[in-house]
């Protein structure tokens, strides 16, 4: 797949607990500006 979903509560978005989507690439290349939650995944 090319995201990473973790449902596990981890901080409010939209007054959720959700973690996710971001991009696998973005993620492993270290790219913290893309879109959606790649910078908290990265971390």
């Amino acid at each position: 797949g090319w995201q990473a979903i973790d449902s596990t509560p981890q901080e409010t978005s939209d007054d959720v607990y959700r973690c996710g989507p971001a991009s696998l690439r973005a993620v492993r290349d270290g790219e913290l500006q893309k879109p959606y939650d790649a910078g908290y995944v990265f971390a």
